[in-house]
């Protein structure tokens, strides 16, 4: 790739080496310099083409010295070209489809926790409210798969559990409370003070090697039950 990419950049005046180099820095750009936050592999998605794309560049010019130096037949050259991109595909499928997927090289807790709360609200409808148990850098205000999977379901976190901030809680609607494994005893409090509710635990999922971890807990009470009297 760094050799094809350099090729490009050294032939610009080529509308095709030109547009090309548009395409990748404009991904790196408005992907990972101008938004705030860190760079993320999500932003850089659009680059992977164009980066293909110096790979190849990078294999037939390779190729075509070879020819020109007349070392090996053509034949040959090109079956060996052909070869190596079959083995980087392989490769390619190898780690994605196996190693990535059971090893989860790249999970993080804070992703799959809210995603998976907002998969489990997804199943119990937008008559509900969810209250958040949780602590930083998680933040309820910024949760983009709530805002995807749930938009019609408020959202809130709460810092602490009292009489008088359960008993504040609206009744019009089912109330989920989800927490973190670290804040479940304010969950407890919760069930004591609003009996009758349902629980689920979710796990994360399991990473080879890896002792099993509790992802969040939940406890709700489901919207008829808050509108009996």
């Amino acid at each position: 790739m760094v050799l094809g990419f350099a090729y490009s950049l050294f032939h610009l005046r080529d509308l095709r080496y030109l547009l090309l180099q548009v395409w990748f820095w404009s991904v790196v750009i408005l992907g990972s310099v101008l938004f705030p936050g860190a760079p993320s592999s999500e932003k850089l998605v659009g680059a992977l083409p164009a980066a293909a794309l110096f790979v190849a560049i990078s294999l037939v010019q390779v190729a075509d010295f070879i020819k020109h130096m007349r070392l090996f037949s053509p034949t040959l050259v090109n079956g060996v070209t052909i070869g190596v991109v079959l083995v980087m595909c392989l490769q390619g499928a190898n780690y994605y489809l196996r190693d990535y997927q059971q090893q989860r090289s790249f999970a993080h807790p804070f992703e799959e926790f809210e995603t998976g709360v907002s998969q489990f609200l997804s199943s119990l409808g937008p008559a509900n409210r969810l209250y958040l148990f949780i602590a930083p850098p998680l933040q309820a205000s910024y949760f983009p798969a709530h805002d995807y999977l749930i938009p019609d379901v408020p959202v809130q976190e709460l810092s602490e559990v009292t009489t008088e901030t359960i008993s504040a809680l609206p009744r019009n609607e089912g109330l989920v409370f989800v927490s973190i494994p670290e804040r479940k005893a304010e969950l407890d409090a919760i069930a004591k003070l609003l009996p009758g509710g349902k629980w689920r635990k979710e796990p994360r999922q399991p990473i080879p090697g890896q002792p099993s971890q509790m992802l969040y807990y939940a406890y709700w009470i489901e919207p008829a039950q808050m509108a009996t009297p």
